[in-house]
């Protein structure tokens, strides 16, 4: 599929890119000897996710308790949920720790501390915790030299349901620095507090496993990470105008982008006029405080070269409006009504956050896979309704990735360890046989490509049903006859059970009698 052939507006992430940006992170951390535990909220997906974690030692952090039963539904145990616990959560923490989660908690006061150990002790849990520290006055935390330290300390490690997991910091006000150098400043400063209060707690005779920091500038500019355990990162995944503008990253290493369609001109005015609005870029406007105001964000060609100076000068919320930076007459390639442009925007995360998936190039404009995001707060057992989007996306993305870009390897990400089919054709009725399946049919027809004509939901089974019909061209053996190099069209009807983003049921039926006549051969 191409970029031109999207609707739109759409999410854009080019993997080129995201592979690029990971991969100089990780290796910048391995020069100071430190670990990184992504952040999952700024992509909340499995495949970036997992990316991320290459060459890592396993552990994710997240924002959301939603995020937390995604990845642990997909293999990640190892788990810091980073936003101050609250006793409203604590069913959902001690239902994953039950399931296996090694999950811990933030905290920066005697009342949650007080709430955790009440919440655990009632489910007969030990649950760890991070006592949250503040480094830079941004948010959240205890100061340094705070004797609420120590007394939170001591109360975890002795209560018989809490365990004292370490600390963690994050300097959030690096997002304002004016300069390479004060973001250098604010590293060490996260760096020095989260140290000193390691060994604060240490002098007391309590431990202090985990030492953790993290954000995207002080990760890409902190010089000394001596004493700490792990680095906590997210926006460097994609990066984005905020980073740009505080020289993190360059305007070519920003990954994420949406794909919008021009829809019409004022020419007066020298606008132009497109269906994203800001339920598409979102209305964060980071880059009005940095010395380049970049609007909603940076419009550039389907390529995703920069067009000029052209910015998306104004949003609401289905419509944007490109002009040049002060607002004036937009210079350059006159747009027509039909053409796309794509819009790099302020900050990745809350722009990702309005969208349900990932539309993923892997050069300039072919799309190679569709990645599903895990919007939302809601737990995954009570969504019913809200499901069925979700639903909606594994589904599509079975289809997409397995049946038109054959990609076996969908089978290993998409279905659960226990995965049954339940109409296998004579192979093993698991994970295996149906790759098996999916070999075969490419080895046999290797431009085989199905398209879905219909989709039905149901969320109340957690079923999705779709009747799809596609063609291949016979150019290998298949149930037993030669190649014919004739076209053939296919038609069928797959049912999915999914559960929690993973497929763990299928049942199928394939109009076989009817490929065995356009093969003119003789039925069974």
């Amino acid at each position: 599929m191409k970029l031109n052939e999207l609707e739109t507006p759409c999410l854009v992430l080019d993997r080129e890119k995201l592979i690029r940006n990971i991969a100089a992170l990780h290796a910048r951390l391995k020069r100071l000897g430190v670990n990184l535990r992504p952040h999952g909220k700024t992509a909340k997906n499995i495949d970036v996710v997992r990316l991320a974690l290459a060459g890592q030692a396993g552990g994710i952090t997240v924002s959301t308790l939603r995020e937390a039963e995604y990845y642990f539904e997909h293999g990640i145990a190892d788990i810091i949920y980073a936003v101050g616990v609250a006793p409203t959560k604590i069913e959902r923490i001690a239902a994953l720790i039950k399931r296996g989660a090694r999950l811990s908690v933030i905290l920066d006061s005697m009342a949650q501390a007080r709430g955790l150990a009440d919440g655990a002790r009632k489910h007969h849990l030990v649950i760890p915790a991070l006592i949250e520290l503040d480094c830079d006055g941004h948010r959240s935390g205890v100061a340094p030299e705070d004797p609420l330290l120590v007394d939170i300390g001591r109360f975890l490690h002795t209560n018989r349901h809490t365990a004292l997991e370490g600390v963690l910091t994050h300097a959030g006000a690096s997002y304002n620095c004016r300069s390479i150098e004060a973001i250098r400043s604010l590293a060490a400063a996260e760096r020095n507090t989260a140290v000193q209060c390691a060994e604060t707690l240490r002098r007391n005779d309590l431990p202090c496993p985990t030492v953790s920091v993290g954000s995207t500038p002080t990760a890409r500019f902190a010089r000394d990470l001596s004493g700490i355990t792990e680095v906590r990162a997210g926006v460097f995944i994609f990066y984005d105008l905020v980073m740009a503008g505080l020289e993190v990253c360059g305007i070519d290493d920003i990954a994420l982008s949406v794909l919008a369609s021009v829809i019409g001109h004022q020419e007066k005015k020298g606008w132009i006029i497109t269906d994203a609005g800001w339920t598409a870029l979102s209305r964060d406007r980071g880059t009005a405080a940095q010395a380049i105001d970049q609007g909603y964000g940076r419009v550039c060609d389907i390529t995703g070269r920069p067009m000029n100076d052209w910015i998306v000068t104004g949003a609401s919320q289905e419509h944007g409006i490109i002009s040049g930076r002060s607002g004036g007459r937009a210079h350059g390639p006159q747009l027509k009504v039909g053409d796309l442009v794509r819009i790099l925007p302020n900050h990745a995360c809350a722009t990702g956050a309005m969208h349900e998936r990932y539309q993923v190039v892997d050069g300039v404009r072919d799309v190679v896979a569709v990645w599903p995001r895990v919007n939302g707060w809601q737990d995954w057992e009570t969504m019913n309704g809200a499901d069925r989007t979700l639903l909606q996306q594994v589904a599509e993305r079975w289809i997409f990735e397995g049946w038109q870009m054959g990609r076996a390897a969908i089978v290993d990400e998409l279905h659960a360890p226990d995965f049954v089919d339940h109409d296998p054709a004579g192979r093993p009725p698991d994970r295996n046989g149906f790759k098996q399946g999916m070999v075969e049919l490419y080895s046999a027809f290797p431009d085989f490509r199905a398209e879905i004509a219909d989709l039905a939901v149901d969320p109340d089974a957690q079923k999705v049903t779709v009747r799809w019909h596609g063609t291949g061209t016979h150019r290998g053996a298949f149930l037993g006859h030669p190649p014919t190099g004739r076209r053939i069209r296919f038609k069928g009807i797959e049912i999915l059970h999914i559960r929690q983003g993973l497929i763990t049921a299928r049942w199928g039926e394939w109009d076989g009698l009817d490929i065995l006549a356009q093969l003119n051969a003789p039925s069974p």
